[in-house]
């Protein structure tokens, strides 16, 4: 198997394409995912900034929680990722109409 040489922040990127693409998956339904068939090992809470926060912590002097590593930009506490507008939008309508799913999925793609 070869190595994925994407960075977490283009495989956050790629996820969340994926996912405004397809507004009625889930994260843990991504093709990429070895559960689903794919390559890579999933990720806490299939998200990759929530990975690169860990790596960023586990290379740091750990003086900080691992979630103030975040790399999106406001989001540098855990519960500030279901504090937003978007994601938990996102997350807790999967009812919403496919345009505005796919469009709330865009907005999560681009904030890294």
């Amino acid at each position: 198997m070869q190595q994925d040489k994407r960075t977490f922040k283009q495989l956050h990127y790629d996820l969340w394409d994926w996912i405004r693409k397809n507004p009625g998956k889930r994260k843990d339904q991504w093709p990429e995912w070895e559960d689903n068939g794919g390559t890579l090992p999933k990720t806490p809470g299939c998200c990759f900034a929530c990975a690169e926060a860990r790596r960023a912590y586990l290379t740091s002097d750990r003086e900080k929680a691992v979630c103030d590593h975040c790399p999106i930009e406001g989001l540098d506490d855990f519960t500030d990722c279901h504090s937003t507008e978007v994601y938990p939008e996102w997350v807790g309508n999967t009812d919403l109409a496919p345009d505005i799913r796919s469009d709330l999925a865009k907005q999560i793609r681009d904030a890294w």
